[in-house]
């Protein structure tokens, strides 16, 4: 069978499946992707010079503070954030953690620690490493990963940031760097204070600016608010207009058996707009062929037979080559974790799917029409959600996003 054969034959399936088979709305109505049309070219990875460049954030907490120093360091950073994590972890009891971590620290006790699932540090060539300082020094958990990673870490450039409870940096930048030994690419450390972390937000951005400069990297805006997107009429709307907003980003179509989703999405749409949410609706021809004519008669169907009210955009692909940048942004930031068991068209679409491309799982393209990805007030990617997931499991985690 070749894709062509695929995509329509699936799209039949899915049709048979949802409608024919006595599926109501409320069971199909739930799936959202998302896409944009406009030029402005995919977030890529920092550079310097010719060189492409990627940045990790790699850090121990205890209390909280430096996991927050971490989260605001990979945002503004763009990087992939990872946490170690001792295998016996520490307890929550202040000063029975005290009694616990001195010693190891006075003693640079190596403390065992997890494996960091999904760290591969030949692909960084900026690595921050956040520590609490505890006894002047680093974190016993950070110590051991530091000293079982110093090989991989070398040729990189390695930055400490750490917070403190009063103390400033005392010797954990010079241990640290001891540690490494590859001092010639430690960058100068930096110290938060741990007691107003969450007011520090411009100085870690900062800082975390800085760091990137001095590699000559350029900060990565890892937003959908870089990008603009074509309405109806052919017109650039940047969604920078949506910010501090909740989005759901959906690719539809109107002749596929997830449509009647139409139905749940708006009357979804009716109950939260109101409290900062928008849905932006796609059409997206490229599955089965099931959103053909205009955006105007998409639009106009969607209108006469669902009621439709939030913003629908005009059509593109959300796959391969073509694809519109801000769903190749979406893609590249989530991936396929299967499709939410319905008893219906779940099993037909892992089948056709699988006779496709026996390794589609594997991939995180958008399998079908009705993906959703959940967008926070802050730009980011919060999640994707798959065509058979629940339209109540995607409005409940819509309305913990519009809480935060």
């Amino acid at each position: 069978m070749n894709r062509r054969e695929f995509i329509m034959n699936m799209g039949a399936a899915v049709s048979v499946a949802s409608l024919g088979s006595g599926c109501s709305r409320e069971a199909i109505a739930n799936e959202a992707s998302t896409t944009n049309n406009a030029d402005t070219p995919l977030p890529s990875p920092e550079k310097q010079g010719d060189k492409k460049m990627k940045c990790a954030v790699v850090y121990f907490s205890w209390s909280g503070n430096t996991r927050f120093a971490a989260e605001t360091i990979a945002k503004k950073a763009g990087a992939d954030l990872f946490e170690i994590k001792a295998e016996t972890p520490y307890t929550s009891d202040f000063q029975k953690c005290c009694d616990e971590a001195k010693p190891e620290c006075q003693g640079k006790t190596l403390r065992p620690i997890k494996t960091i699932e999904g760290l591969d540090l030949a692909k960084y060539d900026l690595v921050f490493v956040g520590s609490p300082n505890w006894w002047g020094t680093m974190a016993p958990p950070v110590r051991t990963w530091v000293t079982q990673s110093k090989d991989a870490l070398k040729g990189k450039k390695v930055c400490l940031f750490q917070t403190h409870g009063g103390g400033g940096m005392q010797r954990v930048g010079k241990d640290f760097a001891e540690t490494i030994g590859d001092t010639a690419n430690v960058l100068p450390p930096k110290a938060f204070s741990g007691s107003s972390i969450k007011s520090s937000v411009p100085a870690l951005e900062a800082f975390a600016d800085a760091t990137l400069a001095a590699c000559g990297i350029a900060a990565v805006d890892a937003t959908v608010y870089r990008f603009s997107v074509k309405d109806r009429k052919g017109a650039d709307v940047p969604l920078e207009q949506y910010r501090g907003k909740v989005l759901l980003v959906v690719n539809t179509a109107t002749r596929c058996g997830f449509t009647p989703q139409y139905e749940g999405l708006e009357a979804m749409y009716e109950r939260l707009k109101g409290d900062g949410f928008e849905l932006l609706d796609f059409p997206c021809n490229q599955f089965g062929q099931q959103a053909p004519g205009t955006d105007e008669e998409i639009h106009g169907f969607c209108v006469l037979n669902y009621k439709t009210a939030f913003p629908q955009f005009a059509k593109v692909e959300v796959n391969g080559e073509n694809a519109a940048p801000l769903f190749k942004f979406l893609v590249a930031g989530t991936k396929f974790e299967g499709f939410p068991p319905d008893g219906k068209i779940a099993p037909i679409l892992e089948k056709m799917l699988g006779e496709a491309d026996p390794d589609y799982a594997k991939k995180p393209d958008i399998k079908w029409n009705f993906t959703k990805f959940l967008i926070g007030k802050d730009g980011r990617i919060v999640r994707r959600f798959e065509p058979t997931a629940p339209l109540a499991d995607v409005e409940s985690a819509i309305r913990a996003e519009l809480a935060r």
